[in-house]
């Protein structure tokens, strides 16, 4: 055998020490992908369908499927789990991304243009007495159910003897009085102060909640302080959901009042728009996301089938909105059962 010089030896050594070892395979816990585990409200969906007697529940739970894929993206799996459920199979490096999924899949998605309920039109609606109705259900239990969960107005509107006088003409919905962030110590105005609107109004919240228009200091300190007040809306005259908007035309825009949501309805929807718009000149619309009405203009104009939809809106929330509409609305917002750690064969 060749003997090696000592330099040989030594630059043999440094070689060995550089060059990469296989390393023994790991014995000890390792990351693992988690599952976001979701139910769908078996009553909504029937409530649903009920509107839809053409649809069925196996094609809504497939359809509800395909819109989550689209707003989880790619490098997420997504199964049925169970009769009316739903798992998101999240990659262990992508862990840090949960929060903003979450807050992507747990919305409804639903947009929707209706008139506030109003005396004097065609569906002749006696709004002293559906106030009085409403005024009713809440004293006997109702406003605590609703400061819990909104849904619960359906309860109220599902009831044939003691809901809605004209049920299925008109509903009751929440619009929430934030903090105004430009002056942190004032309410924002609620829409039953406007004189017009008071009748189509329902405060859940007391004079001294309100403080005329102070915020209270215990609930200054609250994070995400807020009032609630319901309004009624006309569900006779004909209203537009995301249905009709163009999802190649929504997008995200920087105006003086803050982000806003662009959006264009499709030309069968367009012109029916503008006529609708048109004929409730003067007259108090609602825009409802999820069912919750976040802003209420008064039609000045004819509107020719676009517009802009800015309030206390955050990029990030524009965004959400965006990409939520694009991808479909859920027949229901999805239950949060449970985040589980998706054990892999070793």
């Amino acid at each position: 055998m060749e003997a090696r010089s000592p330099l040989a030896a030594i630059l043999a050594f440094a070689l060995s020490s550089w060059l990469p070892t296989q390393q023994p395979t790991p014995t000890g816990p390792r990351a693992e992908p988690q599952r976001l585990v979701y139910e769908l409200p078996l009553d909504a969906m029937q409530r649903t369908l009920r509107n839809h007697p053409e649809g069925n529940l196996e094609r809504m739970l497939d359809d509800a499927i395909e819109v989550v894929r689209a707003r989880a993206g790619a490098g997420f799996e997504v199964r049925r789990v169970g009769a009316i459920g739903f798992g998101v199979t999240v990659p262990h490096e992508r862990a840090a991304e949960i929060p903003e999924l979450r807050a992507a899949l747990e919305l409804q998605g639903t947009l929707e243009f209706r008139m506030v309920a109003r005396a004097g039109t065609e569906a002749a609606f006696d709004l002293v007495a559906e106030r009085t109705r409403l005024q009713q259900w809440l004293d006997a239990g109702g406003r605590e159910r609703v400061l819990t969960s909104p849904r619960s107005l359906d309860a109220f509107h599902d009831d044939r003897q003691n809901g809605p006088l004209a049920a299925g003409k008109l509903r009751w919905v929440v619009h929430r009085i934030a903090v105004d962030e430009a002056n942190p110590d004032r309410w924002r105005p609620p829409l039953g102060l406007q004189a017009r609107l008071q009748p189509a109004c329902v405060a859940l919240y007391t004079d001294d909640d309100y403080s005329a228009g102070q915020v209270p200091a215990g609930l200054r300190k609250r994070a995400n302080a807020e009032l609630i007040e319901l309004i009624a809306l006309d569900l006779h005259q004909r209203g537009f959901d995301q249905g009709d908007i163009d999802p190649l035309r929504i997008d995200c825009k920087k105006t003086e009042w803050g982000p806003a949501l662009g959006y264009a309805l499709r030309p069968p929807a367009a012109k029916d728009y503008a006529d609708w718009s048109e004929q409730n000149i003067g007259e108090t619309s609602a825009i409802l996301w999820n069912g919750e009405i976040v802003v209420a203009p008064t039609f000045s104009s004819r509107i020719q089938g676009t517009g802009m939809i800015s309030g206390a809106f955050t990029p990030a929330e524009v965004e959400r909105m965006a990409k939520t509409l694009r991808s479909g609305a859920l027949p229901a917002p999805p239950k949060f059962l449970r985040q589980e750690t998706v054990t892999e064969p070793r």
